[in-house]
């Protein structure tokens, strides 16, 4: 106890200044700290690796234009994405943190092979399928037909011009960055925000406003950060014409508030089927 003698406080591993309470307080917040930097990094990597790495890979191999911009996945790593990864560092304790076994040190990893399979397989996938959907769409709508562009390897497609062909690419670009943004950042990134808060509360459970226990108001501000970053590089025409951006068409960004929303309600469900079957495959590999 803080009240003994110096030597003994020096030999001691620990030392409490008050009362054993601080113990309990001390295995909460250590806990908190952990789950918060896991989830931090869950967050970050769908969009901010997975998402960035495959328009990469499919240019590589297939011979497709990199339909996401290296400009524009910069602004996803560096300013987008880090506003609302900083406001999950803050996350009030979830109502089980207290209840779970204690962690193997041998074992238990920061990152571990389930945040992964969350981070990839799950959020991921579900993110880099919906833009590069409504990306190529897009572009299909446009007369840049997705059969063209595979293995074109640059090639401008027969009976377009190299500067159309550039445009609808651009704005291709940039809806697959809006895309992104929505499902992490912005109300559609916003999604993936909400689905990483808990990792297996519900979020009626751990709701973002109302209660006083699992509030967190600086999820708020860093949406409204990333929205206008979002704007400036999209819509101001200087910027366009320098770094190849463009404003987008309004129905998308309305298309991926519904792709959000179904990332939601598939964690929700997943979250659901790890509480009630905590023996089953689910709760297993859940992170």
């Amino acid at each position: 106890m803080g009240s003994g003698s110096e030597v003994a406080m020096e030999a001691a591993d620990m030392v409490l200044l008050d009362s054993f309470a601080a113990i309990v307080e001390a295995v909460r917040y250590g806990r908190v700290v952990f789950d918060n930097l896991k989830k931090t990094i869950c967050y970050l990597l769908p969009a901010g690796t997975f998402s960035e790495f495959w328009p990469i890979i499919t240019s590589i191999l297939f011979g497709m234009p990199q339909i996401l911009s290296s400009f524009l996945m910069i602004i996803i790593c560096c300013l987008t994405d880090c506003a609302a990864a900083t406001a999950i560092a803050y996350e009030k304790p979830e109502r089980d943190v207290l209840a779970r076994k204690p962690r193997n040190m041998k074992k238990d990893r920061l990152v571990d092979w389930k945040l992964l399979l969350q981070a990839y397989g799950f959020l991921g996938i579900i993110m880099a399928t919906c833009s590069f959907t409504l990306s190529y769409s897009y572009a299909e709508r446009k007369g840049v037909p997705f059969s063209k562009l595979a293995f074109g390897f640059g090639k401008v497609p027969s009976g377009l011009s190299e500067d159309y062909y550039n445009q609808v690419l651009n704005e291709a670009s940039s809806i697959y960055f809006i895309n992104l943004f929505e499902l992490t950042s912005s109300p559609r990134q916003f999604f993936n925000v909400l689905a990483t808060r808990t990792r297996r509360l519900s979020l009626l459970q751990h709701p973002p406003i109302f209660r006083p226990e699992t509030r967190n108001y600086k999820l708020f501000p860093a949406i409204l950060f990333a929205l206008g970053v979002a704007f400036t590089f999209l819509y101001v025409p200087k910027l366009q014409t320098v770094l190849n951006t463009s404003r987008i068409p309004i129905e998308n960004f309305f298309l991926p508030l519904a792709f959000g929303m179904g990332l939601l309600l598939l964690d929700e469900a997943r979250k659901a089927a790890v509480r009630k079957w905590p023996g089953k495959f689910l709760a297993k590999v859940a992170w």
